[in-house]
């Protein structure tokens, strides 16, 4: 099996070792429990990444593997311990996603399961993708859309530090670039499953955006300059650390993301007209197993906060997780100085809807407020 997108015999070696004492570890760990270890990710698409810096190989892509036990048990200490433990031994970061089978039935229909389903490799025990529920192109529809949008907007307020921009570090530069491409490749996720045309590999993703992108009212040129940059920085050229003027092409990618995401969803970039988008999804077309999907996560959000802070709500309510997608959207949008403040105090309102702040959410609301000044300083510095 060919783990990367650009062959390189010594990543290759290091994955397959990973994988190998992985294994054992687990199976050490879980005994005669375990119904099916699979390799999900990039690794069996082949778009693995590496980079070469100092004369050394380093594996940036993780190694993510989706295990089902026949019974569900907590994961054990002592294989976690062991894990990191191989990480460190071979310096590349494993995923492990222990599911159980209730689990695996109940996976949402988005992109991520459609990928588990269309590439994912059984490595140990039985072929348990037939539990997987099955994902076509037409269940990847507007939810989709939302989820990935989202998830990207998350990850690049959290996983960016403003200093990791002024920085002149090769490991800052990189992250700061390798979040940039990613962002670039939301793009493209958004534009296939827009045209009912998504596909689990990159490559073919970013064809289609090249041939489909005239539909929408965005620089067309140098959007697709700047997919190409990121193509090549992600996987042609792995001696290449960084992106050039990271902040100006951070900028641009963000902007195209967020322009897609408003015209697909046929929404402005209107203060007054985001703060009304559609709270909770239409369940009354969906089918039967996708609405008892959607109430059991509602069931579940509802319990662990209860559990947690002793206040049951939100069950009757809009998913949690609504609010916090809308608090970070507000936050996303905050790129105008005369709008800033408007902005992010709406963040907060969507924010206080999730947890009841006078019960133990002090804490909880500094942590949101280190978040929304992260972004602020990242605005300040012309990315966001």
């Amino acid at each position: 099996m060919g783990f990367f997108w650009k062959a390189n015999q010594e990543a290759e070696q290091r994955v397959n070792e990973a994988v190998n004492l992985t294994i054992k570890a687990i199976t050490k760990h879980l005994d005669k429990n375990i119904l099916s270890v699979m390799l999900i990710g990039s690794f069996p698409r082949g778009e693995g990444i590496w980079k070469e810096r100092n004369n050394k190989i380093e594996i940036v892509s993780d190694l993510d593997l989706l295990v089902i036990p026949k019974i569900y048990k907590e994961t054990s200490a002592k294989l976690v311990e062991e894990v990191k433990q191989i990480e460190e031994k071979i310096n590349i970061k494993i995923s492990l996603k222990i599911k159980s089978l209730f689990k695996i039935k109940l996976l949402p229909k988005d992109t991520h399961t459609f990928d588990i389903c269309q590439t994912a490799q059984v490595i140990y025990g039985e072929n348990s993708l037939y539990l997987l529920p099955k994902v076509y192109q037409n269940d990847l529809g507007t939810g989709a859309i939302e989820a990935i949008f989202f998830n990207r907007t998350i990850l690049n307020i959290e996983n960016c530090s403003p200093a990791d921009l002024t920085s002149s570090s090769d490991s800052d530069l990189w992250r700061s670039s390798y979040l940039a491409a990613k962002t670039m490749f939301t793009c493209t996720d958004i534009i296939s499953i827009y045209h009912h045309r998504y596909s689990s590999f990159i490559n073919e993703r970013v064809k289609l955006a090249q041939e489909k992108l005239e539909v929408f009212e965005i620089q067309k040129e140098q959007f697709l300059r700047d997919l190409d940059t990121a193509f090549k920085f992600v996987f042609e050229q792995p001696d290449i650390f960084g992106i050039e003027k990271i902040c100006d092409y951070w900028a641009r990618a963000r902007q195209y993301l967020l322009e897609l995401f408003l015209i697909v969803m046929h929404r402005k970039n209107d203060p007054n007209e985001i703060f009304y988008y559609p709270f909770q999804p239409e369940t009354i077309h969906l089918p039967y197993l996708e609405r008892i999907r959607l109430s059991y996560k509602k069931l579940k959000t509802s319990y662990t906060l209860y559990k947690k802070y002793n206040h049951f709500k939100l069950f009757w309510k809009f998913h949690p997780i609504i609010y916090c997608r809308m608090a970070c959207l507000m936050l996303y949008m905050a790129i105008d100085k005369d709008k800033e403040e408007i902005y992010t105090q709406k963040a907060l309102e969507y924010f206080s809807n999730i947890y009841h702040l006078e019960n133990n959410g002090q804490e909880t609301r500094n942590t949101w407020m280190t978040l929304r000044d992260n972004l602020l300083e990242l605005h300040n510095l012309g990315v966001f």
